[in-house]
């Protein structure tokens, strides 16, 4: 929903703007060239991943957006730019997989995952980190609902979208 909120975009989700291609190829990073394999090593590499692609389609969309005419970002160039990352971000992974067996074997295992012999106590290291989520996403719902409406609209009503799409984004 944030997502669809910042983009202005009914069809956004992070596989479409290539956040989880940027959280994969940064966990595929962090198996192949530093060796991790802990559950908060997965998570810090997927966060770091993901907010870089965040950024990267953004100034992609941003980029693409200027040298048509347009003024900035659009759901269209967001939903491009996203499905360009997701392809480029996916090869490089694949291509790295492909050349470290033992990293496609730990890799695999992540992403399938599996919930036999774990503990209640496994979720405990993430439970910050969503409630963070769930509680900035309950603050800004108002706010997405106004962004929704476009940026003309949303800073007639005295916010400021680029400040609001960096804070829920």
């Amino acid at each position: 929903a944030a997502m669809q909120g910042i983009t202005r975009n009914p069809l956004a989700d992070p596989g479409i703007l290539g956040i989880n291609a940027g959280a994969s190829l940064l966990v595929v990073a962090g198996i192949t060239w530093f060796g991790i394999n802990s559950l908060l090593g997965y998570i810090g590499f997927a966060l770091v991943g993901a907010a870089l692609a965040a950024v990267a389609v953004t100034a992609l969309a941003t980029a693409a957006s200027r040298g048509f005419g347009g003024s900035g970002n659009s759901p269209l160039s967001m939903a491009l730019a996203g499905m360009v990352f997701t392809a480029g971000a996916t090869s490089v992974g694949s291509a790295l997989l492909i050349a470290d067996g033992k990293s496609l074997d730990v890799y695999r295992f992540w992403q399938v995952g599996s919930v036999a012999g774990r503990e209640i106590g496994d979720i405990v290291p993430v439970l910050p980190l969503l409630a963070l989520g769930f509680g900035v996403l309950l603050v800004a719902g108002r706010r997405l609902d106004i962004l929704a409406m476009g940026d003309s609209v949303a800073r007639g009503l005295g916010e400021k979208p680029e400040k609001l799409r960096f804070v829920i984004g």
